[in-house]
C-alpha cells in the first residue's frame, strides 16, 4: 500500500504531461484530420488519405511558427497565435471535464477544466513563440 501512492502519484502527473503534450498539437492534428477524412470523402484510398493527413499535419506545424516570426504586425501574430492556442485551449477543456467527470461537482469541474484551459493555451502560445525564434 505504501507503494502504491507514490505510483499513483507518478502516473497521474504522466497523464497530465500527456495531456498538454498532446492538447499543444491540436491544431495540425485537426487539420490532418480533416484532410484524410476529406480525401477519403471524395474516393481516395485510406494510404492516400493517410499520405496527405500527415502531410497536411506536418505542414501546419510547420508553417505556422515561421509565419508568426515573420509576422509584421502585432495583430497577425495575435491572429496566428489564437489559431494555434483556441484549438489547444478546447481540446483541454473537454478532456479535464471528462476526467474531473466523477470526481467533483459540476461547478468545481468546470472551474478546473476553464484553469487547465488557461494553461494549455499558455503553453500553447509559448511553444509557438519558441518554435517561431527557432524557425
Amino acid at each position: 500500500m505504501i507503494f502504491a501512492v507514490p505510483i499513483l502519484i507518478a502516473a497521474a502527473l504522466f497523464l497530465c504531461w500527456a495531456l498538454i503534450s498532446l492538447t499543444i498539437a491540436a491544431l495540425p492534428l485537426f487539420s490532418g484530420v480533416s484532410m484524410a477524412a476529406l480525401v477519403l470523402d471524395e474516393g481516395g484510398s485510406l494510404g492516400i488519405a493517410i499520405l496527405t493527413g500527415v502531410l497536411v499535419a506536418v505542414a501546419v506545424a510547420k508553417v505556422g511558427p515561421f509565419a508568426f516570426s515573420r509576422a509584421g504586425s502585432p495583430w497577425a501574430r495575435l491572429a496566428i497565435g489564437f489559431a494555434f492556442a483556441a484549438p489547444a485551449a478546447l481540446a483541454a477543456h473537454h478532456a479535464a471535464a471528462g476526467l474531473l467527470g466523477h470526481l467533483v461537482g459540476i461547478a468545481a469541474r468546470q472551474i478546473l477544466a476553464v484553469l487547465v484551459a488557461i494553461v494549455v493555451a499558455m503553453v500553447a502560445w509559448r511553444r509557438l513563440a519558441e518554435d517561431a525564434r527557432r524557425a
